[in-house]
């Protein structure tokens, strides 16, 4: 069975859409880090600028994979198989 993030291809659309697209998942992930670091009481002041690189990377894939999973489950929402999904 193949992986849900698989199916996502960002190279078959146009290059403004591929780089709307980066941009919003490395904002996401810039977020998402910021409130991690705000629940551990760290600042970014707190790392090497190779250290944000890298968490920022893992960060921006993680979005990458959930944006996949949770299309698919929007799409099954609507579909009315929400109950497949339900935890």
């Amino acid at each position: 069975m193949r992986k849900i993030e698989d199916n996502f291809n960002i190279e078959k659309y146009p290059k403004w859409v591929q780089k709307k697209y980066d941009n919003w998942c490395k904002e996401t992930a810039i977020k998402n880090i910021d409130k991690k670091l705000k629940l551990q009481q760290k600042s970014k002041s707190d790392f090497t600028q190779e250290e944000i690189d890298e968490i920022v990377a893992d960060e921006i894939k993680n979005v990458k994979k959930n944006h996949g999973w949770n299309s698919f489950r929007a799409l099954l929402a609507l579909m009315g198989l929400d109950w497949l999904i339900s935890q």
